[in-house]
């Protein structure tokens, strides 16, 4: 298996990993319905969508490697291109229980990478800087939400998809376009707090098996860009996930039994104005906040800037700065405050069970 580099993913013992029986072996073709005529030739989204829904369920397996960009929606003034990536994620699943990923993040050239596997309901976590492995999920991890888009992407979506062009994919074969306008609550969208926005999906023309998902958002600058893009590939592969060597059990949470992420996540109430002047954002139960967490100011004529955070990590309420330093001015019933940012690789909001807030609130006026 490859990183998102295209060097081989290492195990648990820094060796590459293979399949158990050392090579990377292709698994044999699925059987579809008579509709599901190869080579490109079909012209109907639904019944190209109807094959893909066959093709999945044969699935034994499959690799994937994935960017998720968080500051599509909220883009910070002089941060373009590749750099605006807050997390890359690779990996491997191979059912019935087998999964494992490596996550990026932060800035090329400073990336932390974090690999990961689970097996049934033991999931393992490796630490960064020590290499050390542990048993059982992290309580700051809540960057692992991510992770169960990369199946959740991978069967298509529901009806009312249309099929946009017939192009040729990288081995040579054929494949189909696919687009879906405002993906539903199946998308994974909902979950972080984007109802809408633009779904494509490349599906192959011969074995009709998703090759990449990219889900495109308007940001707050109205330019389009990719919020999650997944690419598919190494399906039916034959290849074995085992727990590491040795690792360290990690204590339950408090809550014995609890699943992270299993309750309702928290949502945003409305935003005021403190006695100070500082801003305040009030959700619907106590959030934790890891890392930098900033409130977007909107400024059509530059785009925007952020508020530094005061406090209120653990409380339900978070207050952020209105008045920073070398920050523009806010304006009494001008200035608009748009939404949430994440400066940094680690800057996330979480509730005690792990789920991220959905951040949607219309504009509101400084006042």
């Amino acid at each position: 298996m490859e990183d998102k580099d295209g060097d081989a993913m290492e195990d648990k013992d820094g060796d590459a990993m293979e399949d158990k029986d050392g090579d990377a072996m292709e698994g044999g073709e699925s059987a579809l319905s008579a509709e599901c005529l190869p080579g490109g030739v079909l012209d109907d989204a639904a019944t190209i969508s109807s094959c893909s829904i066959e093709a999945s369920q044969q699935v034994t397996g499959f690799s994937f490697d994935a960017t998720f960009n968080l500051l599509a929606v909220f883009p910070i003034e002089g941060v373009e291109g590749e750099a605006m990536s807050a997390m890359e994620l690779s990996g491997r699943v191979s059912p019935p229980d087998g999964f494992e990923y490596m996550i990026s993040l932060g800035p090329e050239g400073e990336m932390i990478e974090i690999r990961g596997l689970a097996i049934g309901t033991d999931a393992y976590t490796q630490d960064p800087e020590s290499g050390q492995w542990y048993k059982g999920t992290p309580f700051d991890s809540e960057f692992l939400s991510v992770v169960p888009l990369v199946e959740m992407l991978l069967p298509p979506s529901d009806a009312g998809a249309t099929l946009s062009e017939t192009l040729e994919l990288d081995d040579g074969t054929k494949g189909y376009v696919l687009l879906y306008d405002q993906p539903d609550q199946g998308s994974g969208m909902e979950g972080f707090g984007f109802p809408g926005g633009d779904l494509t999906r490349v599906v192959g023309a011969d074995d009709f098996l998703t090759r990449e998902v990219r889900i495109g958002v308007e940001g707050l600058d109205n330019e389009v860009r990719d919020l999650l893009a997944i690419t598919y590939h190494g399906y039916n592969e034959v290849y074995e996930i085992e727990p590491p060597q040795e690792y360290i059990t990690l204590p339950d949470f408090p809550d014995d039994g609890f699943e992270p992420g299993s309750s309702e996540p928290p949502t945003i109430l409305g935003l005021a104005t403190n006695e100070d002047g500082d801003i305040q954002v009030m959700f619907s139960e106590p959030v934790h906040v890891q890392g930098e967490v900033e409130l977007y100011v909107l400024d059509p004529a530059t785009g925007g800037w952020g508020l530094p955070l005061l406090g209120g990590s653990g409380t339900d309420t978070l207050t952020f700065d209105a008045d920073a330093e070398g920050r523009p001015p806010l304006v009494l019933g001008e200035s608009q405050i748009a939404g949430l940012t994440f400066p940094g690789a680690d800057s996330e909001i979480a509730d005690a069970d792990g789920n991220w807030p959905i951040l949607d609130f219309e504009p509101w006026t400084y006042e």
